[in-house]
Protein backbone atom coordinates (compact mmCIF):
# COMPACT_ATOMS: atom_id res chain seq x y z
CA UNK A 1 0.00 0.00 0.00
CA UNK A 2 2.16 2.84 -1.27
CA UNK A 3 1.54 5.96 0.34
CA UNK A 4 0.69 8.89 -2.26
CA UNK A 5 1.29 12.85 -1.05
CA UNK A 6 -1.32 15.50 -1.84
CA UNK A 7 -0.27 19.04 -2.90
CA UNK A 8 -3.73 20.86 -3.02
CA UNK A 9 -2.85 22.93 -6.42
CA UNK A 10 -0.27 21.33 -7.88
CA UNK A 11 -1.22 18.38 -8.75
CA UNK A 12 -1.37 17.64 -12.54
CA UNK A 13 -4.13 18.25 -14.44
CA UNK A 14 -6.58 15.50 -15.54
CA UNK A 15 -7.46 17.48 -18.81
CA UNK A 16 -10.46 18.81 -17.02
CA UNK A 17 -8.52 22.00 -15.37
CA UNK A 18 -8.92 21.01 -12.12
CA UNK A 19 -6.30 20.04 -10.12
CA UNK A 20 -8.24 20.22 -7.06
CA UNK A 21 -10.56 17.34 -8.02
CA UNK A 22 -7.48 15.22 -8.98
CA UNK A 23 -5.52 15.90 -5.48
CA UNK A 24 -9.09 14.53 -3.87
CA UNK A 25 -9.23 11.50 -5.80
CA UNK A 26 -5.74 10.68 -4.34
CA UNK A 27 -7.03 10.85 -1.02
CA UNK A 28 -9.56 8.92 -1.25
CA UNK A 29 -7.48 6.51 -2.91
CA UNK A 30 -5.51 6.71 0.16
CA UNK A 31 -8.15 6.22 2.56
CA UNK A 32 -9.50 3.22 0.41
CA UNK A 33 -6.36 1.31 0.92
CA UNK A 34 -6.13 2.28 4.44
CA UNK A 35 -9.44 1.26 5.22
CA UNK A 36 -8.73 -2.72 3.61
CA UNK A 37 -5.56 -2.89 5.47
CA UNK A 38 -7.38 -2.30 8.36
CA UNK A 39 -10.10 -4.55 7.85
CA UNK A 40 -7.74 -7.17 6.91
CA UNK A 41 -6.46 -7.45 10.31
CA UNK A 42 -7.34 -10.35 12.48
CA UNK A 43 -10.21 -9.09 15.00
CA UNK A 44 -8.40 -8.67 18.51
CA UNK A 45 -5.89 -5.77 16.89
CA UNK A 46 -8.70 -3.87 15.22
CA UNK A 47 -10.29 -4.08 18.85
CA UNK A 48 -6.78 -2.87 20.17
CA UNK A 49 -6.57 0.38 17.74
CA UNK A 50 -10.90 0.85 18.71
CA UNK A 51 -9.87 0.96 21.87
CA UNK A 52 -6.82 3.54 22.00
CA UNK A 53 -9.41 6.02 20.09
CA UNK A 54 -12.20 5.54 22.27
CA UNK A 55 -9.12 6.54 25.46
CA UNK A 56 -8.17 9.31 23.38
CA UNK A 57 -5.17 7.86 22.61
CA UNK A 58 -3.50 8.92 19.14
CA UNK A 59 -3.32 5.40 16.79
CA UNK A 60 -0.18 5.54 14.31
CA UNK A 61 0.12 3.29 11.35
CA UNK A 62 3.04 3.15 9.33
CA UNK A 63 3.52 0.66 6.32
CA UNK A 64 6.69 -1.14 5.12
CA UNK A 65 5.90 -2.12 1.65
CA UNK A 66 9.11 -4.38 1.71
CA UNK A 67 8.69 -5.99 4.58
CA UNK A 68 4.52 -6.22 4.25
CA UNK A 69 4.00 -5.35 6.91
CA UNK A 70 2.03 -2.57 9.58
CA UNK A 71 3.39 -1.19 12.22
CA UNK A 72 1.04 0.22 15.14
CA UNK A 73 1.27 2.23 18.06
CA UNK A 74 -0.81 4.34 20.05
CA UNK A 75 0.57 7.56 22.40
CA UNK A 76 -1.48 9.87 24.61
CA UNK A 77 -3.53 10.19 27.91
CA UNK A 78 -5.46 7.03 29.55
CA UNK A 79 -4.61 4.07 30.89
CA UNK A 80 -3.34 1.17 28.33
CA UNK A 81 -1.92 3.96 26.23
CA UNK A 82 1.28 1.90 25.30
CA UNK A 83 0.02 -1.34 24.05
CA UNK A 84 3.19 -2.60 22.15
CA UNK A 85 6.47 -4.41 23.79
CA UNK A 86 8.74 -6.51 22.08
CA UNK A 87 9.27 -9.37 24.37
CA UNK A 88 7.23 -10.97 27.63
CA UNK A 89 8.64 -13.30 30.19
CA UNK A 90 7.54 -16.94 30.72
CA UNK A 91 8.85 -17.28 34.25
CA UNK A 92 9.97 -15.14 37.36
CA UNK A 93 13.28 -13.12 36.64
CA UNK A 94 15.70 -11.06 38.12
CA UNK A 95 14.95 -7.87 36.79
CA UNK A 96 18.02 -6.07 38.01
CA UNK A 97 19.94 -8.73 35.62
CA UNK A 98 17.38 -9.95 33.19
CA UNK A 99 16.47 -7.09 31.46
CA UNK A 100 20.20 -5.73 30.45
CA UNK A 101 21.13 -4.86 26.92
CA UNK A 102 22.10 -8.43 25.60
CA UNK A 103 20.47 -10.09 27.74
CA UNK A 104 18.13 -13.64 25.58
CA UNK A 105 14.61 -13.31 27.07
CA UNK A 106 12.20 -15.85 25.19
CA UNK A 107 14.48 -16.41 22.29
CA UNK A 108 14.62 -11.80 21.82
CA UNK A 109 18.18 -10.53 22.44
CA UNK A 110 17.04 -7.43 24.15
CA UNK A 111 18.58 -3.98 23.17
CA UNK A 112 18.50 -0.93 25.29
CA UNK A 113 14.97 1.06 25.73
CA UNK A 114 13.25 -2.43 24.50
CA UNK A 115 10.00 -2.45 26.43
CA UNK A 116 9.43 -5.48 27.69
CA UNK A 117 6.43 -7.13 29.81
CA UNK A 118 6.81 -8.48 33.05
CA UNK A 119 4.01 -10.87 34.08
CA UNK A 120 5.21 -13.60 35.73
CA UNK A 121 7.22 -12.80 38.81
CA UNK A 122 6.66 -14.67 42.27
CA UNK A 123 6.09 -11.18 43.71
CA UNK A 124 3.30 -9.61 41.23
CA UNK A 125 3.67 -6.64 42.53
CA UNK A 126 7.16 -6.46 40.08
CA UNK A 127 4.87 -7.36 37.50
CA UNK A 128 4.38 -4.57 35.14
CA UNK A 129 6.05 -2.72 31.44
CA UNK A 130 10.30 -2.47 31.58
CA UNK A 131 12.53 -0.63 29.44
CA UNK A 132 15.64 -2.51 28.94
CA UNK A 133 18.54 -1.28 30.19
CA UNK A 134 21.50 -0.88 32.21
CA UNK A 135 19.65 -0.39 35.31
CA UNK A 136 16.03 -1.57 33.93
CA UNK A 137 13.64 0.13 35.39
CA UNK A 138 9.54 0.60 34.53
CA UNK A 139 8.48 2.32 31.57
CA UNK A 140 7.45 6.09 31.38
CA UNK A 141 3.84 5.56 30.42
CA UNK A 142 3.70 2.92 33.34
CA UNK A 143 5.48 3.59 36.09
CA UNK A 144 2.01 4.27 38.25
CA UNK A 145 0.09 1.87 40.00
CA UNK A 146 -3.21 3.12 37.80
CA UNK A 147 -1.86 3.28 34.44
CA UNK A 148 -1.57 -0.66 34.56
CA UNK A 149 -5.77 -1.77 35.44
CA UNK A 150 -7.31 -2.44 31.90
CA UNK A 151 -4.12 -1.99 29.57
CA UNK A 152 -3.86 -4.45 26.69
CA UNK A 153 -0.61 -5.12 25.90
CA UNK A 154 0.55 -6.45 22.41
CA UNK A 155 3.99 -8.37 22.32
CA UNK A 156 5.48 -8.41 19.00
CA UNK A 157 8.47 -11.18 19.56
CA UNK A 158 9.15 -14.31 21.24
CA UNK A 159 9.69 -18.10 20.68
CA UNK A 160 6.50 -18.53 23.14
CA UNK A 161 5.34 -14.92 23.38
CA UNK A 162 5.25 -13.80 19.79
CA UNK A 163 1.85 -11.91 18.95
CA UNK A 164 -0.28 -12.61 21.83
CA UNK A 165 -2.10 -9.78 23.77
CA UNK A 166 -2.54 -9.67 27.34
CA UNK A 167 -4.61 -8.07 29.47
CA UNK A 168 -4.08 -6.45 32.99
CA UNK A 169 -7.14 -7.37 35.23
CA UNK A 170 -5.83 -5.78 38.10
CA UNK A 171 -8.12 -3.73 39.93
CA UNK A 172 -7.29 0.31 40.08
CA UNK A 173 -6.53 2.37 43.51
CA UNK A 174 -3.36 0.08 44.40
CA UNK A 175 0.12 0.97 45.45
CA UNK A 176 3.13 0.39 42.73
CA UNK A 177 5.40 -2.39 43.93
CA UNK A 178 3.29 -2.99 46.73
CA UNK A 179 -0.10 -4.02 45.08
CA UNK A 180 -0.16 -7.07 43.04
CA UNK A 181 -0.15 -6.78 39.23
CA UNK A 182 -1.82 -9.54 37.09
CA UNK A 183 -1.95 -10.10 33.20
CA UNK A 184 -4.25 -13.11 31.60
CA UNK A 185 -3.52 -13.92 27.86
CA UNK A 186 -6.45 -12.47 25.79
CA UNK A 187 -7.79 -14.64 23.19
CA UNK A 188 -10.09 -13.05 20.51
CA UNK A 189 -13.31 -15.58 19.42
CA UNK A 190 -11.68 -18.23 17.57
CA UNK A 191 -9.53 -18.65 20.74
CA UNK A 192 -6.10 -19.78 21.41
CA UNK A 193 -3.72 -23.03 21.07
CA UNK A 194 -2.07 -24.83 23.92
CA UNK A 195 -3.61 -24.49 27.17
CA UNK A 196 -4.19 -20.54 26.89
CA UNK A 197 -8.17 -20.10 28.27
CA UNK A 198 -9.64 -17.92 25.93
CA UNK A 199 -11.95 -15.02 27.69
CA UNK A 200 -14.32 -12.09 25.84
CA UNK A 201 -14.31 -8.81 26.93
CA UNK A 202 -17.87 -6.58 26.26
CA UNK A 203 -17.69 -3.21 26.71
CA UNK A 204 -20.59 -0.42 27.67
CA UNK A 205 -20.94 0.51 23.31
CA UNK A 206 -22.11 -3.44 23.24
CA UNK A 207 -24.95 -3.48 25.56
CA UNK A 208 -28.22 -4.87 23.77
CA UNK A 209 -30.74 -3.14 25.80
CA UNK A 210 -34.05 -5.12 26.90
CA UNK A 211 -37.21 -3.13 26.33
CA UNK A 212 -37.73 -1.93 29.52
CA UNK A 213 -35.72 -1.41 32.93
CA UNK A 214 -32.66 -1.18 31.02
CA UNK A 215 -29.12 0.55 32.16
CA UNK A 216 -28.43 3.65 30.60
CA UNK A 217 -25.41 4.82 28.58
CA UNK A 218 -22.96 7.55 29.41
CA UNK A 219 -19.79 8.50 30.32
CA UNK A 220 -17.63 9.04 32.90
CA UNK A 221 -14.43 11.29 31.64
CA UNK A 222 -14.21 9.98 28.44
CA UNK A 223 -15.14 6.61 29.43
CA UNK A 224 -17.93 5.19 28.31
CA UNK A 225 -20.18 3.65 31.09
CA UNK A 226 -23.68 1.86 31.85
CA UNK A 227 -25.67 3.43 34.52
CA UNK A 228 -27.58 1.01 36.50
CA UNK A 229 -30.29 2.49 39.21
CA UNK A 230 -29.93 2.02 43.14
CA UNK A 231 -33.70 1.28 43.60
CA UNK A 232 -35.27 -0.06 40.02
CA UNK A 233 -33.52 -3.25 38.87
CA UNK A 234 -32.27 -2.46 35.58
CA UNK A 235 -29.87 -4.75 33.22
CA UNK A 236 -27.18 -5.28 30.33
CA UNK A 237 -27.54 -7.86 28.04
CA UNK A 238 -24.23 -8.86 25.84
CA UNK A 239 -24.04 -11.37 22.98
CA UNK A 240 -21.26 -13.44 21.86
CA UNK A 241 -20.01 -16.89 21.19
CA UNK A 242 -18.21 -19.05 23.49
CA UNK A 243 -14.82 -19.49 21.86
CA UNK A 244 -13.96 -23.04 19.95
CA UNK A 245 -10.69 -23.11 22.23
CA UNK A 246 -13.12 -23.47 25.25
CA UNK A 247 -12.07 -26.86 27.52
CA UNK A 248 -15.59 -27.54 29.50
CA UNK A 249 -13.96 -25.29 32.91
CA UNK A 250 -16.77 -23.55 33.75
CA UNK A 251 -16.57 -19.54 33.15
CA UNK A 252 -16.20 -16.52 35.21
CA UNK A 253 -17.30 -13.59 34.96
CA UNK A 254 -16.03 -10.15 35.64
CA UNK A 255 -17.52 -7.18 36.42
CA UNK A 256 -15.63 -3.71 36.72
CA UNK A 257 -17.48 -0.92 37.52
CA UNK A 258 -17.53 2.41 39.98
CA UNK A 259 -20.17 4.12 42.22
CA UNK A 260 -21.70 7.40 40.62
CA UNK A 261 -21.42 9.38 43.67
CA UNK A 262 -21.55 6.92 46.29
CA UNK A 263 -18.40 7.18 48.66
CA UNK A 264 -19.90 4.05 51.15
CA UNK A 265 -22.55 1.32 51.04
CA UNK A 266 -22.38 -1.57 48.31
CA UNK A 267 -22.73 -2.92 45.34
CA UNK A 268 -23.66 -6.11 44.28
CA UNK A 269 -24.44 -8.03 41.10
CA UNK A 270 -26.01 -11.15 39.67
CA UNK A 271 -25.23 -12.53 35.95
CA UNK A 272 -27.36 -15.13 33.79
CA UNK A 273 -26.50 -17.11 30.34
CA UNK A 274 -28.66 -17.67 27.91
CA UNK A 275 -27.60 -20.41 25.43
CA UNK A 276 -28.80 -19.80 21.82
CA UNK A 277 -28.80 -23.20 20.32
CA UNK A 278 -29.45 -23.77 16.58
CA UNK A 279 -32.79 -24.71 15.26
CA UNK A 280 -33.89 -24.62 18.75
CA UNK A 281 -34.34 -21.31 20.67
CA UNK A 282 -37.24 -19.19 20.05
CA UNK A 283 -35.97 -15.48 20.48
CA UNK A 284 -39.08 -14.31 20.66
CA UNK A 285 -38.63 -15.18 23.77
CA UNK A 286 -36.40 -14.74 26.99
CA UNK A 287 -34.69 -18.06 28.07
CA UNK A 288 -31.88 -16.98 30.38
CA UNK A 289 -30.79 -19.76 33.39
CA UNK A 290 -31.13 -18.75 36.78
CA UNK A 291 -28.87 -16.07 37.98
CA UNK A 292 -25.80 -16.40 39.65
CA UNK A 293 -25.10 -13.21 42.21
CA UNK A 294 -22.47 -11.44 42.64
CA UNK A 295 -21.26 -10.71 45.77
CA UNK A 296 -21.53 -7.07 46.96
CA UNK A 297 -18.47 -5.45 47.10
CA UNK A 298 -17.71 -2.50 49.70
CA UNK A 299 -17.75 0.98 47.53
CA UNK A 300 -14.28 3.03 48.25
CA UNK A 301 -14.03 6.66 50.22
CA UNK A 302 -13.57 8.03 46.36
CA UNK A 303 -16.29 7.67 43.75
CA UNK A 304 -14.37 7.32 40.98
CA UNK A 305 -12.43 4.20 42.25
CA UNK A 306 -12.87 0.91 39.85
CA UNK A 307 -13.91 -1.96 41.66
CA UNK A 308 -13.82 -6.23 40.49
CA UNK A 309 -16.21 -8.64 41.30
CA UNK A 310 -17.21 -11.98 39.60
CA UNK A 311 -19.23 -15.25 39.97
CA UNK A 312 -18.04 -18.64 39.10
CA UNK A 313 -20.37 -20.77 36.67
CA UNK A 314 -20.05 -24.08 36.66
CA UNK A 315 -20.67 -26.32 33.33
CA UNK A 316 -23.86 -27.21 32.61
CA UNK A 317 -27.11 -26.17 33.97
CA UNK A 318 -26.08 -22.88 35.41
CA UNK A 319 -24.50 -21.78 31.89
CA UNK A 320 -27.44 -23.10 30.33
CA UNK A 321 -25.68 -25.97 29.08
CA UNK A 322 -23.46 -23.34 26.56
CA UNK A 323 -21.08 -25.40 24.56
CA UNK A 324 -17.74 -24.42 22.59
CA UNK A 325 -19.10 -22.64 19.60
CA UNK A 326 -22.06 -21.98 20.54
CA UNK A 327 -23.53 -17.87 20.78
CA UNK A 328 -25.08 -17.24 24.20
CA UNK A 329 -26.47 -14.03 25.93
CA UNK A 330 -25.27 -12.58 29.33
CA UNK A 331 -27.38 -10.48 31.61
CA UNK A 332 -25.89 -8.24 34.30
CA UNK A 333 -28.26 -6.98 36.86
CA UNK A 334 -27.73 -4.77 39.89
CA UNK A 335 -28.86 -6.75 42.72
CA UNK A 336 -30.52 -3.67 44.09
CA UNK A 337 -32.42 -5.77 46.58
CA UNK A 338 -29.55 -6.64 48.84
CA UNK A 339 -26.76 -3.72 48.29
CA UNK A 340 -26.52 -0.65 49.82
CA UNK A 341 -24.87 2.21 48.12
CA UNK A 342 -26.95 5.19 47.20
CA UNK A 343 -26.80 6.04 43.76
CA UNK A 344 -26.18 5.12 40.21
CA UNK A 345 -23.66 2.49 39.94
CA UNK A 346 -21.59 2.62 36.85
CA UNK A 347 -20.50 -0.21 34.70
CA UNK A 348 -17.25 -0.30 32.61
CA UNK A 349 -16.81 -3.31 31.39
CA UNK A 350 -17.80 -7.26 31.81
CA UNK A 351 -15.03 -10.28 31.27
CA UNK A 352 -16.23 -13.86 30.68
CA UNK A 353 -13.40 -16.08 31.17
CA UNK A 354 -13.01 -19.96 31.46
CA UNK A 355 -12.57 -20.63 34.84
Amino acid sequence: MAQQTINIGAAPDDGTGDPVRDAFDKANQNFTELYGAVAALPEQIRDVIGAALVNGSNVTISVNDGADTITIAASGGGSGQKFKVRAATTANVTIATALNNGDTLDGITLVTDDLVLVKNQSSAEQNGIYAVGATPARAADYDTYDEHPGSLIIVEEGTTNADTLWLCTSNSGGTLDTTAIAFSQFTSGGGGGGTTKPFIVFKPIDNEPPSSNFASLDTRNGHPVLEFDTTTQEAAIFSGVLPVAYAGGGLTVEVYFAADTATSGTIGWDAAIERIDTSSLDIDADSFASAQTISAAAVPGTSGQILKSSVAFTSGAQMDSLAAGEAFRLRIRRDVANDTATGDAQLLRVVVRET
